[in-house]
């Protein structure tokens, strides 16, 4: 039995154990601040109900927005460009990506544009996200995977500072690119937005007015219980 009933059983209660004593202009007045508490009552859950709802949707479209869309959209596009990168090279006769990495300043390397002219300021844009956007991330502990993308980072930065002083000896960040980091983007990223439609949907469809019909229709068993329990009792004025 929910709530509702069980209110209504006690109405009737109420109603049996005093009508027998008190005047019909007293039970009158205690029912009907009865139905006027029951409805302030549902109301009142009903309301906070959809606050919940709205809460809930506004970080998950945060998550999306601010963080989890970003990463989803960064991380495809890296690995699309490495992919096309790594075909480019075979296409050279070349086994790895930087295999034309620059030995001193005068090199023309195909590795060393695509590295910072492309990857690094995707890969510095994502790092900053993270650092701006931690507080959205899904999990209570940051996955590695994401402390492992922040380290290669910063490695790739201190590649470039370092051809820039002239130090060609390595072409590669100290810390590799996790690949896991992928398909964690893309899990968290579908995850989150079929929670987030499936939450417009609870919240701002026609679930709203079948709700509120179904306190009406509460209501209104209420009143015809409470007059059917005054007519037994010979209280109900015609």
């Amino acid at each position: 039995m929910d709530s509702v009933d069980h209110m209504i059983d006690s109405s009737k209660i109420i109603i049996d154990a005093v009508s027998d004593s008190w005047d019909t202009n007293t039970v009158v007045l205690l029912v009907s601040v009865i139905v006027v508490f029951i409805g302030y009552f549902f109301t009142y859950f009903f309301n906070l109900r959809l606050a919940r709802r709205a809460e809930r949707l506004a970080f998950l479209t945060a998550q999306l927005n601010e963080l989890y869309g970003p990463l989803y959209v960064i991380t495809q596009t890296t690995k699309t460009l490495f992919e096309a990168l790594g075909e480019k090279v075979k296409e050279k006769g070349m086994k790895f990506i930087n295999e034309d990495a620059p030995k001193s300043k005068d090199d023309l390397s195909e590795w060393q544009i695509w590295l910072e002219e492309v990857l690094i300021p995707l890969n510095t844009r994502l790092e900053d996200i993270l650092i701006q956007k931690a507080h959205l991330i899904r999990e209570r502990e940051t996955p590695n995977c994401l402390l492992a993308f922040s380290a290669h980072s910063a490695g790739y930065r201190v590649l470039v500072r370092k051809w820039k002083k002239g130090d060609f000896s390595e072409s590669y960040s100290l810390i590799l690119y996790p690949d896991e980091i992928t398909e964690y983007a893309e899990e968290s990223y579908q995850e989150i937005k079929k929670e987030q439609l499936e939450m417009i949907h609870k919240t701002f469809s026609s679930k709203k007015n079948q709700e509120t019909s179904k306190w009406d229709d509460q209501g209104k068993a209420l009143k015809k219980i409470t007059d059917d329990g005054l007519k037994e009792k010979g209280l109900k004025k015609t």
